[in-house]
């Protein structure tokens, strides 16, 4: 007799069971609806972005309040292509330390041997207020001058002095080519050394005493350095971007349309590379989530840098954590589960990027990933899919994003492409829109496909395909440390020849 009582509770339990089980789905899938509304950034809205963005870069280049900084680099001597010789170069922006030896080829535009060394930047020396920062720096560049420069001092004509160009990613306000104060540390970096000060002169003051006497011809960011870079050998670029750790933007503006340069300036050329540090872009119209606001608020740069970290490496990977960690506190998405989701950057833009790419058919690689790297395991299919849609869905924010920012630069220059309503072709002229080479480099365009991808159709989605096919984008491998190379070079043989190219 007692049988069916508890028989009758079971099926209770049982239709309790399933129906919160249901309930569960339904939030999680109305709270997967709104990430799918805010990151997919329609058409409409990114054009307003790119309109946004325009006016501010223009604004910063007035120095006006509320616009980007779009620093003058003072780089107005581009190299031709025809430089000769032997140069080094410092890259220095981001987790590690590059410095490289480069021998020039005797065809235009070619070089004939590359020599890269790299060093993981140790931990202490991101507290830059240790002073130590910059010794690190001239010991390594030391070092590899010494083991390339023989018998003729620096590779290059016995007795001259080795010409290093040097990539410095950070803010830096610059009077001249060859000098520039540090506005602001960003990145994981921090402290007040150097704010204020000129950076190119800390540094040769380190390298005399790690024992070089170097020549430091130019100082640059590594934007610009990977615009200088593609245009050694592509004549057409305009535009250099880094899509990696960070992300920026450098392009080729007309120098008189520079206001903030100093009254009475008179330029090598009529036109110059200007920085925008497009990463500080802000508006009320960026796909803003809660996690956005988490990562700001515990990074070592509130407020600043929001468009970057929406769009750059080091933040892809940790948005979706946190994107992930909220399902699974909230709405249960792995039974209650967390591993280590609650352990912040855990999550990789790589690891983002494999789960996003798995083509299998049940999701081999999110499951390794999920296992691995979150110590999540046993995890069913369905999980797997809403694990990789939210990797899909960070990624496509972020090309959109970028694509509107590119869109927007190139409307400056005067390319008929960033003058197009949403799916437009052209400048309505009739004219197919001129080519235009944008250098790019870091590793989020570099190895991540399918945010390539996504980054070209969003460009035909703003521009219309005819107009976003003039758009090329190049890989500019190792353009930060080439760049700076290169225009050392430049700039050093420019000077030397009276101020001809």
């Amino acid at each position: 007799m007692q049988a069916l009582p508890l028989a009758g509770a079971g099926a209770v339990l049982l239709v309790k069971s399933l129906r919160d089980g249901q309930a569960q789905r339904r939030r999680l899938e109305s709270l997967m609806d709104e990430y799918r509304q805010l990151f997919n950034t329609p058409t409409d809205r990114l054009l307003a972005l790119r309109d946004a963005l325009v006016q501010q870069l223009e604004a910063g280049l007035a120095g006006q309040p509320g616009g980007l900084m779009a620093l003058p680099s003072y780089v107005d001597v581009l190299p031709s292509g025809r430089e000769r010789g032997d140069c080094y170069a410092i890259d220095l922006g981001g987790t590690n330390l590059r410095v490289a030896h480069v021998k020039l080829g005797e065809q235009r535009g070619a070089t004939e041997a590359t020599h890269i060394r790299e060093w993981e930047i140790p931990e202490e020396h991101f507290d830059t207020d240790r002073g130590s920062l910059l010794r690190f720096v001239a010991q390594c560049t030391a070092e590899v001058i010494r083991e390339h420069s023989g018998a003729a001092g620096g590779g290059g004509p016995a007795g001259a002095k080795p010409v290093v160009g040097f990539c410095f990613s950070f803010p830096v306000d610059q009077t001249a080519l060859d000098n520039g104060k540090v506005l602001v540390w960003t990145k994981n970096f921090r402290g007040s050394y150097l704010i204020g000060q000129d950076v190119v002169a800390a540094l040769r003051s380190e390298l005399a005493a790690a024992g070089v006497d170097a020549e430091v011809p130019a100082v640059m960011n590594d934007t610009v350095a990977t615009l200088v870079a593609l245009r050694y050998s592509e004549p057409d670029t305009q535009l250099g971007i880094i899509l990696g750790t960070g992300t920026n933007c450098a392009y080729l503006e007309r120098a008189e349309a520079i206001g903030k340069l100093p009254a009475g300036y008179r330029g090598r050329t009529p036109a110059m590379v200007v920085n925008s540090e497009w990463g500080d872009f802000r508006s009320p119209l960026l796909p803003t989530c809660q996690e956005d606001l988490w990562i700001d608020c515990s990074s070592p740069h509130p407020g600043n840098g929001l468009f970057e970290k929406q769009i750059s490496g080091l933040y892809l990977g940790e948005v979706a954590r946190r994107i992930l960690l909220r399902l699974a506190e909230k709405e249960g998405l792995f039974g209650g589960t967390l591993g280590l989701l609650s352990r912040h950057f855990v999550l990789t833009t790589a690891d983002m990027a494999a789960c996003d790419q798995d083509d299998t058919p049940d999701l081999h690689a999110v499951a390794g990933v999920l296992e691995r790297v979150l110590e999540i395991r046993k995890t069913s299919l369905q999980q797997r899919r809403l694990v990789q849609e939210v990797c899909q869905l960070v990624c496509l924010r972020s090309a959109r994003l970028c694509a509107a920012a590119i869109t927007g630069v190139l409307q400056r220059v005067g390319h008929p492409c960033g003058s197009c309503s949403a799916g437009g072709g052209g400048s309505g002229s009739g004219a197919p829109a001129p080519p235009v080479a944008i250098a790019v480099d870091g590793s989020v365009f570099e190895k991540y496909a399918r945010f390539r991808e996504r980054l070209r159709a969003a460009l035909e989605d703003v521009c219309g395909k005819a107009a976003a096919d003039s758009i090329r984008l190049q890989l500019a491998k190792d353009g930060s440390v080439l760049g700076a190379a290169y225009l050392g070079v430049a700039a050093a043989q420019f000077e030397g020849n009276g101020g001809t190219a």
